[in-house]
């Protein structure tokens, strides 16, 4: 899959991001659908399906690749990546909110942890240590 998505960013790499998450989008739901129809079998309400395959085809998984791409664009790949373990965060409050899961004490340090490494990263004026200053090349 590595291989396909370099090949496939080398092709269309003139199209601008939300043309690009177009095609990336349509080639994964064509192989999700010929593995659903290869291995899945029984009954299926499509009405409820379709409603799904919308909600997480457009409107989480594209707006999330669109919004990354621009992320991608103004920021540096490795503060970006690291912003992602607010996904967790995000996880585990909606879980408390909506499916009344516990909030234990080591689940609060846990978001609390993560946030702290986020801000820690991508923060403005931070001294950091380079490899230019340990070696002194």
């Amino acid at each position: 899959m590595g291989a396909f998505q370099f090949n496939f960013q080398k092709k269309w790499q003139g199209c601008d991001t939300i043309q690009f998450t177009t095609w990336q989008m349509g080639a994964g739901a064509i192989g999700l659908f010929t593995y659903s129809i290869s291995f899945e079998h029984g009954q299926s309400p499509w009405s409820l399906a379709v409603v799904y395959l919308l909600y997480s085809g457009v409107l989480a998984s594209a707006l999330a690749f669109v919004i990354w791409s621009h992320i991608l664009s103004k920021m540096e790949a490795s503060k970006a990546s690291i912003s992602l373990l607010i996904v967790s965060v995000v996880d585990t409050l909606s879980g408390f909110l909506f499916l009344k899961e516990d909030l234990t004490t080591i689940t609060l340090l846990g978001i609390t942890l993560a946030l702290l490494g986020v801000w820690l990263v991508n923060r403005t004026g931070s001294t950091r240590t380079t490899f230019t200053k340990l070696t002194g090349k």
